[in-house]
């Protein structure tokens, strides 16, 4: 299946990404800096890791940056990529052992 194995792909480029990213954003928290002692590249970071789909574009101004990490830094922490779908070829619900019932049926015992 194709499909599956490129959606894989995808799935573990993301998650490369997403620890990339993580290792960046832990090596910024151990400096122990307060907010106005960041850099802008590490007040980029920081607001890059509270960022979520729908908010408005990264400032570029220092001031802005500040504003902004105050205003997300309370979200919670950036969740990680969905998983890949496995290329499994055994298909639970088909098993020719159960007879038409499911795990839990069969799990029941009738007296």
């Amino acid at each position: 299946m194709p499909i599956v194995r490129e959606n894989q792909h995808k799935a573990a480029k993301a998650w490369d990404a997403y620890n990339v990213f993580l290792l960046e954003v832990q090596q910024v928290r151990a400096q122990n800096k307060q907010t106005h002692q960041l850099t802008v590249s590490q007040l980029k970071t920081r607001v890059k890791w509270f960022h979520r789909n729908g908010d408005e574009p990264m400032p570029q101004k220092k001031n802005k940056l500040f504003v902004r990490y105050d205003a997300m830094k309370d979200r919670g922490e950036r969740p990680p990529p969905p998983l890949a779908p496995q290329d499994d070829e055994e298909d639970d619900d088909n098993d020719d052992n159960d007879n038409g019932h499911s795990d839990a049926e069969a799990a029941v015992v009738v007296e």
